[in-house]
Order: structure tokens, then C-alpha cells, then sequence
């Protein structure tokens, strides 16, 4: 089991969208109402990151706060079906200057727990 989850953790998703610029207040309105939504369960689980799951684990979104050297950005990671078939999709919006950051918070929560579960 555990090497399952592993091999999870590694696969690339199908769709693959990170970096796309986006403003502040884009990813504040994204972010509420993410935060906003009746079937979110959301948590800190580090420093200036908000980590949220929606629903039953099929997707999995975190945002930066202020204080994270990304900020603002923000990260997706969860299943879509598409022509009948679920496939893994991630995405990641950033209004920082500093791309760098921007990757390196993208490429932490790729790997963040918990991983979506395919519905």
C-alpha cells in the first residue's frame, strides 16, 4: 500500500498548468471562495499555508500567506473526468515576482499530504 501511495505521489498529472500570473486580488477572490465552500476541511499544516480538501478528497488546494516568500500563490491538485475518463489535474497561480518561489511552493505541495483521492 504504501508503495502505491508512493507511486502516486510521482506520477505526473495529465494537465499540468503552474505559473499562471494572475493578480492579488484574483487569488484572494480564489481563495475565499475555496476557503467559503460548506465541503471544505481546511488547515495550517505549515508556516504562512493554508491547505484545503473538498469533499471527499478529490481535490486539494493550498494558498500561501503572508509572511510565505511565494505570496500570494496558490496550488491545486485533484481529479476531473473528462469524456468519461478521471484524470489527475494541477494548477498553480502566482501574482509573485519571484518565479523561483513560486516553484519551489509549487513543487512542496505537489508532494503535500494529503494526496487527492480519485473518486
Amino acid at each position: 500500500m504504501l508503495l502505491a501511495a508512493l507511486a502516486f505521489l510521482i506520477a505526473e498529472p495529465t494537465v499540468s498548468e503552474l505559473g499562471i500570473e494572475v493578480g492579488p486580488s484574483g487569488l484572494a477572490e480564489l481563495k475565499s471562495k475555496v476557503t467559503g465552500r460548506e465541503d471544505a476541511s481546511c488547515q495550517s499544516p505549515r508556516q504562512a499555508v493554508i491547505l484545503c480538501v473538498i469533499g471527499a478528497g478529490g481535490e486539494v488546494y493550498q494558498f500561501t500567506e503572508t509572511g510565505h516568500p511565494a505570496h500570494p500563490s496558490g496550488y491545486f491538485l485533484g481529479f476531473a473526468e473528462r469524456d468519461g475518463n478521471w484524470q489527475l489535474e494541477e494548477r498553480g497561480w502566482t501574482a509573485q515576482d519571484d518565479q523561483d518561489a513560486a516553484q519551489q511552493f509549487f513543487t512542496r505541495a505537489r508532494s503535500a499530504q494529503p494526496a487527492p483521492q480519485r473518486p
